[in-house]
C-alpha cells in the first residue's frame, strides 16, 4: 500500500509499502500548492499505468463518458 504525504515523518508512512513525498511550500493558509504537487503525482501515476495497456484505459474511460454524459437521441 502506498501514501501520499507532505510529511515523510508522518505516523502512516510506517505502514506503507511506498510513500510519495509531495513538497510545496506554503505562503498562505488557503494555497493550494499542496494539492497541486499530489493532483500531479495522482495524475502521473494513472498516465503510466494507462499506458500499461492503452486498449483497457481507451475503454474504461469510454464507458466513464458513456456513464456520465446524457445520452442523445
Amino acid at each position: 500500500m502506498g501514501f501520499i504525504t507532505g510529511n515523510l515523518e508522518s505516523p502512516i508512512t510506517e505502514h506503507a509499502d511506498i510513500t510519495l513525498l509531495s513538497v510545496a511550500h506554503e505562503t498562505r493558509a488557503e494555497s493550494i500548492a499542496s494539492r497541486i504537487a499530489q493532483i500531479t503525482i495522482v495524475d502521473s501515476l494513472y498516465v503510466i499505468l494507462s499506458l500499461q495497456d492503452a486498449e483497457k484505459a481507451i475503454r474504461n474511460e469510454r464507458r466513464i463518458w458513456d456513464t456520465i454524459l446524457p445520452k442523445t437521441i
